[in-house]
């Protein structure tokens, strides 16, 4: 727990970043219709699924890639955000039969996200 368990890329052009990161890092892409969402996958060099994440519209110029850490319990990471001084920009919210997340901005303003699977979220 408490690791980055994949990212998000905003991008203007999905085809052409997809290409990209195909052609650098030999990514795989496979589109979710019922997300309307592309999701990646990064492998090592034995060919096991190591990390990943997904590509999405970008919505302003501003909007940067999102890293999602991994934790236990999402309400508890809410508080210490919080507590810490963080602030939450996206409440939890459900990925439904998946998990939730939360994104917040650091001390400093970077957004960063926290996930936690939970195959009941709804």
């Amino acid at each position: 727990m408490n690791t980055i368990g994949h990212m998000e890329i905003p991008s203007a052009n999905i085809e052409k970043t997809k290409e990209f990161y195909s052609n650098l890092f030999n990514w795989e892409f496979q589109y979710h219709q019922d997300m309307d969402y592309t999701m990646f996958t990064i492998k090592n060099k034995e060919g096991e699924v190591v990390s990943g994440g997904g590509i999405l519209p970008k919505e302003n110029d501003q909007q940067t890639i999102t890293n999602y850490v991994n934790v236990e319990d999402i309400d508890v990471s809410m508080k210490t955000i919080e507590d810490l001084g963080g602030k939450i920009v996206v409440p939890k919210t459900p990925v439904p039969g998946m998990g939730w997340f939360v994104q917040f901005t650091d001390l400093d303003g970077h957004v960063m996200a926290i996930w936690q699977e939970d195959s009941a979220a709804k």
